[in-house]
């Protein structure tokens, strides 16, 4: 029995969901399953390893999947053709001196891969980041470069479809209030982090891990803003807001897109 947190899709020529999530022992579960409903292959994980966040790889070969430690920790797994699922022995700790996983990201071109991190409930002090975005090369599983985020809480990321910018969305804390959206240049075959820039989204709520999403052609960010029952149009390379969306949306708290 799953209690579901994560939900992804592997590449077009190959349609079937991954899950990910917990049984009633408190063991993580990750599984394939066919776009009707039929299960093609699970991974039970360890006792207390319930999966955090999970992002499949480009490659159509990787799945990585975040899991609760001290510290939190991504884990690498392949996909057969047939969805089949294998666990591999390759995993990275986070840095950061970080106690808290909010979500993790697979590159364009399945070569470096990133993660949003902090401590979930930390102790506001000015000056003092505890929100962060970090990378970590896929072949090795080690870490490449650790960027602090302007607010205090990890919530979500999403990298541009070229891979040269990431997004990373943070707030000031836990559930309600302000939030920011902080974007940095990357290079996707290095996992190295550039200039960046930073927005104050207020009054922005925050309600789970708030995820971000772009469309196909990187020319629109969206992020929820939950106090406000609406979705916020940010522009990629400014971060200004160019529109919003409402219509009958109720406390929206994540976003996903589709098509172009």
């Amino acid at each position: 029995s799953h209690a579901v947190s994560e939900m992804a899709t592997f590449p077009e020529d190959r349609i079937f969901l991954l899950m990910a999530g917990g049984t009633d022992a408190g063991q993580g579960v990750i599984s394939t399953i066919t776009a009707n409903g039929n299960e093609i292959d699970r991974v039970v994980l360890n006792q207390g390893l319930e999966p955090i966040a999970m992002a499949a790889c480009d490659d159509g070969q990787h799945l990585l999947v975040g899991v609760p430690g001290n510290p939190p920790e991504v884990h690498k797994f392949s996909i057969a053709n047939d969805g089949s699922i294998s666990a591999t022995t390759a995993r990275y700790a986070l840095q950061g001196g970080t106690t808290a996983m909010a979500d993790v990201l697979c590159a364009p071109g399945s070569t470096t891969g990133a993660a949003v991190v902090g401590a979930l409930q930390p102790t506001p002090r000015a000056g003092s980041a505890s929100a962060y975005v970090e990378s970590f090369d896929l072949g090795t599983m080690s870490g490449q470069q650790v960027e602090p985020l302007t607010g205090r809480h990890p919530l979500s990321a999403v990298f541009s479809p070229n891979g040269k910018t990431i997004f990373a969305h943070s707030g000031l804390n836990t559930r309600f209030g302000e939030s920011y959206v902080d974007s940095f240049a990357y290079d996707a075959a290095q996992g190295t982090f550039g200039s960046g820039n930073s927005v104050r989204m207020a009054p922005v709520g925050v309600e789970g891990r708030s995820t971000l999403a772009m469309n196909a052609s990187g020319s629109k960010l969206y992020a929820p803003d939950y106090n406000n029952d609406r979705l916020v149009i940010l522009d990629p390379g400014t971060l200004g807001v160019t529109g919003s969306i409402s219509g009958n949306l109720d406390f929206p708290a994540s976003v996903v897109t589709a098509g172009q």
